[in-house]
């Protein structure tokens, strides 16, 4: 997967989430290799959901 792809799917799981969670749903932050601009073709993406506790 390119950058693009990478880019969409983010923008779809933050679609999803606001979704399933509303207004508690902060964020997402990118890590890891792709964070770090060194990612390969093998590379999975890392993130973890920024949820507001209620």
């Amino acid at each position: 997967m390119g950058v693009g792809g990478v880019v969409e799917a983010l923008r779809c799981a933050c679609g999803e989430l606001v979704r399933v969670f509303g207004d508690c749903f902060v964020g997402l932050v990118l890590f890891g290799s792709w964070a770090r601009g060194e990612a390969g073709v093998g590379s999975d993406v890392d993130v973890f959901v920024v949820l507001r506790g209620g």
